[in-house]
């Protein structure tokens, strides 16, 4: 009974929820997760170390090491991944500290081709060597290597005077950019030229091509989700999922999540129009060409920090955290490929501060992962529950 009030699961508006923590390390934070067939990877930073296991048939698998003894810039909101290639090769990214400001690091990778027993340094997954922001990653196989996206703050660096001095900063903006890493890390490219500066990304392959989608930054300060698609070689302009009209100064640090099977797509994301936070998904059968009209979601006072999985039956399973009256919660709601919403459910009560971090979700088999960050004893979390667990629409 103790362990059960320890983990802090199963409200008794939620489903059944058994308690399956990963091997890390007490301070282990920033957990995030990929899904590869029936595996899931995990992988989180330790004070000294980037760490990974694997889950699968309800066993964690032992701790590899990825890269220890680094300068790591560790996040709350900017996590680090691991991706496999079709071949099996594993890519790693994490942040990397560039220079004494706050917010210049570099996203570092490196390649596995031994199941993450060694690991290959490839350097920066962005050719450029300005003290900025990088981050907020999304990796994605492509064929035979890994397809990155991320945020890009070269743009915003200090530039140089016509005498060769160094001038006042850049009126510039944060980029969207991608490259393709194999056995190198190639050159790359601009997708968005202003987009909001600390928002995550989210990428998915579908089987028209790669999809990111992430917050935009209009001129008036406009920062709703935007989505582009590469359609053959070229890739699409960047175009509004839905409109909120979310006008806000300042970065949210509040991103969109994004899950896909085939042409079958949802998009989840947080927003606050007017100051009426909402969590809202939408539900695209062309692989991000069109979408329905987005639906809301919350069902109370949500906090955002999103996520969502498709299961083999085409329903979507969108995660968020939510205010109570105590502290907050972990709160799922299934949607039907239709549109129809079963009731929110609160599975997980926990806090809201940074510290928490972004709760996530995977399938495993017939059952549903999550995993987040116990502020109260530094620990990461994980739990399992059946997807039946999560109601259909009444």
């Amino acid at each position: 009974m103790a362990l059960l009030v320890l983990a802090l699961v199963a409200l008794a508006a939620g489903p059944a929820a058994d308690r399956i923590d990963p091997p890390a390390a007490v301070g282990a934070l920033a957990p995030k997760l990929t899904i590869v067939a029936d595996t899931v990877y995990l992988t989180w930073l330790e004070p000294t170390a980037l760490r990974f296991a694997t889950f699968s048939q309800g066993v964690w698998t032992a701790p590899k090491t990825i890269t220890r003894d680094v300068d790591f810039f560790a996040n709350w909101a900017d996590l680090p991944s691991i991706a496999v290639a079709a071949d099996g090769t594993l890519v790693a990214h994490w942040l990397q500290k560039s220079g004494p400001d706050t917010y210049a690091y570099d996203v570092m990778v490196a390649r596995s081709t031994d199941q993450g027993s060694s690991w290959q340094p490839l350097g920066r997954a962005h050719d450029d060597s300005t003290k900025t922001e990088h981050g907020f990653v999304s990796l994605i196989a492509e064929d035979h290597g890994i397809r990155a996206f991320w945020l890009d703050g070269r743009e915003l660096a200090a530039v140089e005077g016509s005498a060769g001095e160094v001038g006042s900063s850049a009126e510039g903006n944060m980029t969207l950019r991608t490259s393709l890493i194999a056995e190198t890390v190639g050159s790359s490219r601009v997708l968005d030229p202003r987009v909001c500066e600390c928002c995550n990304t989210a990428a998915v392959m579908t089987d028209t091509g790669p999809v990111i989608v992430y917050r935009d930054r209009s001129a008036e300060e406009v920062r709703d989700i935007s989505i582009i698609r590469r359609v053959g070689e070229r890739w699409t302009p960047p175009r509004v999922v839905a409109v909120d009209d979310w006008l806000i100064a300042g970065c949210p640090v509040n991103g969109p999540a994004m899950a896909a099977r085939g042409s079958h797509l949802v998009v989840a994301w947080f927003t606050a129009p007017a100051g009426r936070a909402a969590v809202r998904a939408a539900i695209s059968l062309d692989a991000g060409a069109t979408f329905a009209d987005a639906l809301t979601l919350d069902d109370g006072w949500p906090v955002g920090r999103v996520d969502v999985v498709l299961t083999p039956s085409g329903d979507a399973i969108v995660s968020w955290l939510d205010a109570t009256e105590a502290s907050g919660a972990i709160v799922l709601r299934r949607i039907s490929k239709q549109g129809r919403m079963g009731p929110p459910v609160k599975v997980i009560q926990t806090r809201l501060s940074r510290a928490t971090g972004f709760p996530r979700l995977a399938l495993s088999g017939a059952n549903l992962l999550v995993v987040w960050t116990d502020e109260a004893h530094r620990k990461i979390r994980a739990v399992t529950m059946p997807l039946a667990g999560v109601p259909d629409a009444r």
